[in-house]
């Protein structure tokens, strides 16, 4: 169903409360489009919904982000009276205010970091309370975080110089920061990208050798990049997928993998591959790929040991940053979220569905389609996460389909994936800003909810953190 936007609720229950005499008003554009909308659940609060005839609609167009309408007397038969008309205030006003977009205002978003030292893409290690990142001159930090507050300790996340060669490719120059590895005889270790002497990107790599960070570029790793870790602690060979030459066709890049301490890597199959992801308990990988049946990118798994790819989607849209993972909620089977750019396909597609599926006796089952009731329709940098039995993610949500443009000012929501609770939250602030890379760690008091974007319009990029309201919590 269309989720109601949030300003759009606040435009009914506002009507109801002070019974708007008869004149000109003025419904905000996404508010006109939910009208428009065959599905809109806002039929459920609208107080006065237009009769209208096939082909006219309800209000007039106007060329500006909101739409006027004429809002006549309570007494006018061309209106149909909501059901819930005579409901009491105080109910009414529950119902808006407990509505998913509602709970948005009023939530914390606060600077952690030094705003004079730029920190970009960090990833958090939640068992060792602690965050990495590469500087802007190519140096690998890692810092602590408070595990009660969620703060950065210290705010310039600097703490151990884990690779201070200078080596290290920062956000700006590659598009990803350092990333923890789980797994093998050392423990937590990072993994990156950087260059060698000879100018060509190269693998790095660090682990902690008694109280000693030790690190190095990857054998045979000339011409390879972004490496994406497994993160299985118990896992005696942890693994690394990335990007490198595509072999196979002799241009572009293909999606290769290897196991952590070996020499050699094999190309992944598959057409024009993107990066994935690690499924958590398996030596397999989830990512997309196109699909010669369909003509879309869908959805496939590849198994290292077995050499099995496998096609699991087939909705005609084309998906885009998949993650596998074992929901808590749907008794810890394996569950799949995939963004569909596009659904329906076509030039007048204007938004991102957020697709879930569920394992069940090997059969995946499209259970839920997601869509933020934001005015912004893109989903970019989804990532699961889970609290309390629950199974959540974040995302940025865009205005434009390319969220890395860096201009365009986004936000950042939270949203569980169970159809049968549902829930929205929109975390970041009101003011625009150009905000990036969603991370959840789970504090004492509950999730906190990390972005990056500049402390000051124009300035250096920041860490923010933002307190989320958790039903429940």
């Amino acid at each position: 169903m269309y989720m109601v936007p949030p300003d759009c609720q606040f435009f009914v229950a506002l009507t109801t409360i002070l019974r708007m005499k008869p004149g000109t008003v003025y419904l905000p554009e996404d508010c006109y489009t939910c009208l428009r909308s065959p599905h809109c659940s806002l039929k459920l609060y609208v107080l006065l919904l237009p009769s209208t005839t096939p082909g006219k609609s309800p209000m007039t167009p106007q060329p500006t982000s909101w739409r006027k309408s004429l809002v006549p007397p309570l007494k006018t038969g061309s209106f149909r009276l909501a059901t819930f008309l005579s409901l009491p205030l105080a109910l009414l006003a529950a119902l808006v205010l407990s509505s998913p977009g509602r709970a948005q205002t009023g939530i914390p978003n606060v600077v952690v970091s030094n705003p004079s030292i730029p920190i970009e893409d960090n990833e958090y290690d939640q068992l060792g309370a602690r965050q990495t990142y590469i500087d802007q001159s190519g140096f690998v930090w890692i810092g602590g975080v408070d595990p009660n507050t969620g703060n950065l300790v210290p705010p310039s996340g600097q703490v151990t110089l884990v690779d201070g060669t200078g080596t290290a490719l920062p956000v700006p120059a590659i598009g990803n920061g350092s990333e923890w590895l789980y797994g093998g005889s050392y423990g937590p270790q990072l993994v990156w990208t950087a260059v060698n002497k000879n100018g060509k990107k190269v693998l790095g790599r660090a682990y902690k050798n008694g109280s000693t960070w030790v690190s190095g570029f990857l054998a045979n790793s000339a011409g390879r990049e972004l490496p994406i870790p497994s993160k299985d602690v118990n896992d005696a060979s942890p693994r690394l997928l990335y990007l490198g030459p595509d072999a196979v066709r002799g241009r572009g890049t293909a999606l290769y993998w290897r196991n952590l301490d070996a020499t050699t890597d094999e190309q992944v199959p598959g057409q024009l591959n993107t990066g994935g992801r690690w499924i958590p308990g398996q030596r397999a990988m989830v990512f997309t790929t196109i699909d010669v049946r369909s003509g879309f990118r869908q959805v496939a798994t590849y198994n290292v040991d077995t050499k099995q790819l496998t096609i699991l989607t087939n909705t005609p849209c084309n998906k885009d940053s998949p993650w596998i993972f074992q929901a808590p909620e749907f008794n810890n089977d394996y569950t799949m979220m995939v963004t569909c750019q596009g659904n329906p396909p076509g030039p007048t597609a204007t938004y991102s569905t957020m697709e879930v599926y569920r394992q069940t006796n090997g059969v995946w089952t499209l259970v839920n389609n997601i869509q933020v009731p934001s005015t912004n329709k893109y989903i970019a940098s989804p990532e699961p996460w889970f609290y309390k039995n629950k199974s959540y993610f974040s995302a940025v949500v865009s205005p434009n389909p390319d969220n890395l443009n860096g201009t365009d000012p986004t936000e950042i929501w939270i949203a569980t994936l169970d159809p049968a609770a549902p829930f929205f939250q929109m975390v970041s602030d009101t003011t625009p800003n150009v905000r990036k890379d969603p991370e959840v760690f789970i504090t004492t008091q509950g999730p906190v909810v990390y972005y990056n974007a500049p402390a000051v319009s124009g300035q250096l990029p920041a860490v923010w953190k933002a307190t989320p309201v958790i039903p429940g919590s």
